[in-house]
């Protein structure tokens, strides 16, 4: 049987690609998914941009559940195979859901509110 992890991995990966509906500059679609060794504190988003690059993002940003305040990710480089992964730190831990919103080099912004169910 495959670990917590791993499967609320897949599954939200899954998700992420299913209800994202935002494109990247050559028109495909974003997925978003935890990396490997996030946690509320220190997060770590996988995004992927079907049909695109991972370079057509050029801003990310998440906001916690209950809060007005978005924090800005930084590029911390590409995971391969088009992924590219975005930190962001927090003062405090994040509670889930997470919204995370993004923008293209187009200048297309793209808000997902649910976009990381749990960690």
């Amino acid at each position: 049987m495959a670990s917590f992890s791993s499967a609320s991995m897949l599954a939200l990966t899954i998700m992420a690609v299913l209800i994202a509906g935002a494109r990247c500059a050559t028109s495909g679609k974003v997925g978003l998914a935890l990396a490997k060794g996030s946690t509320p504190t220190n997060l770590m988003v996988a995004a992927k941009c079907f049909g695109g690059t991972a370079e057509d993002i050029s801003k990310m940003e998440v906001k916690g559940q209950g809060s007005d305040k978005w924090i800005d990710m930084s590029n911390a480089g590409s995971s391969g195979k088009g992924n590219s992964v975005w930190k962001a730190v927090s003062s405090t831990p994040l509670k889930a859901p997470l919204a995370i919103r993004y923008t293209t080099k187009e200048g297309a912004i793209t808000v997902n509110d649910d976009a990381i169910r749990s960690f």
